[in-house]
């Protein structure tokens, strides 16, 4: 009698469980363990991955497990001539990788694409191979299984892989970030990102279709304050035979001493957007298609100025103000984004 796929399903968990356990001493030693990789930040986690992919490239030198089936259906350790089946490996570098793309996703750096950037072992036609391939004793083999699809999608002269994440442009209102083995940036994108967030695109291979933009404008700051009004009322009643001739002559002469209050100064401008580019390999041209303006804010103005010294009649009650104040200073400009493209491989 044939597997079921329910029995399927738990002989691929056993033996994954059962791979794991007998190569996490050497994943260990890489910082690669389980408990290791839960506990890396997000800098780490993209080192992991990288270690990850290295290890992938030869998954032999690691060794091999065999594997048999007791009649309980129990997957156990057993010698080469005894085996049943055999593993490299490489499914277990493939859960570690998955697990690394869940943390990061937690820690908020995202991968933008199609297929939501999961690791290639995450696919249904791939977790069905990797059963196929254990129940047929093929497991040692796995890494030809889930090679990935890099066929092209009919776009002629420009045409990249299928996997690839390709961005459009949009809006980005918090730190983003792009990893990913292809990244196409799409003719006449326009990427929108707040200022002083960050855009930071990490691609072993950048295809870039056409001109785009990448706008990231600092806020404005905010405007400085009004004046508060002057408390020192005058009127011309005070004793002494010449009050109310100064009182007089200040009026007419509006002497600047009489004037209103400054006006607070404006806040700073908020800083402009940051990019970052970091590629190895390059389809299209940096230099004739990437725009940006990435401008800090600017400062906000300063606030009106305060009304002149209340100047009060002593015989008629009447009353004037002296000048207003001067306004408030400009704020300064908030400081400039930085556009970042380099090559590194």
């Amino acid at each position: 009698m044939g597997w079921d796929k329910h029995a399927q399903g738990k002989i691929v968990k056993w033996n994954l469980d059962l791979i794991a356990e007998y190569f996490e001493p050497q994943l260990q030693r890489l910082n690669l363990g389980q408990d290791q990789i839960r506990a890396q930040d997000a800098q780490q986690l993209k080192d992991s991955i990288n270690r990850i992919n290295e290890a992938k490239k030869n998954p032999a030198q690691f060794g091999v497990l065999h594997i048999k089936f007791t009649a309980t259906g129990d997957a156990v350790i057993t010698t080469p001539d005894d085996g049943q089946t055999q593993s490299s490996i490489y499914p277990v570098l493939l859960e570690r990788e998955k697990t690394i793309y869940d943390l990061l996703r937690e820690k908020g750096v995202v991968f933008k694409d199609g297929s939501n950037r999961r690791s290639p072992f995450t696919h249904p036609a791939v977790i069905a191979a990797v059963a196929a391939a254990i129940i047929a004793g093929a497991f040692g083999i796995i890494n030809v299984i889930v090679q990935k699809r890099v066929d092209n999608d009919g776009q002629g002269t420009f045409a990249y892989p299928r996997d690839a994440s390709v961005l459009t442009g949009g809006e980005y209102e918090q730190d983003f970030s792009v990893i990913d083995d292809n990244v196409v940036i799409k003719k006449g994108a326009i990427f929108n990102i707040a200022g002083g967030k960050e855009l930071n695109i990490t691609v072993q291979k950048l295809w870039i279709e056409g001109e785009a933009k990448f706008l990231g404008v600092g806020k404005k700051g905010e405007n400085g304050p009004p004046a508060a009004p002057r408390a020192d009322d005058w009127t011309s009643c005070g004793s002494g035979g010449d009050t109310h001739q100064k009182w007089l002559d200040a009026v007419a002469s509006n002497n600047p001493v009489d004037w209103g209050n400054e006006g607070g100064t404006g806040k700073a401008g908020g800083p402009g957007a940051n990019v970052t580019i970091v590629y190895c390999e390059l389809d299209g041209w940096i230099a004739e298609n990437l725009s940006w303006k990435l401008d800090g804010g600017a400062g906000g103005e300063g606030g009106a100025g305060g009304k002149g010294r209340k100047l009060i009649s002593c015989t008629t009650r009447e009353h004037k103000f002296a000048a207003n104040g001067p306004p408030g200073d400009h704020g300064p400009a908030g400081p400039d984004g930085r556009f970042t493209v380099r090559k590194e491989c």
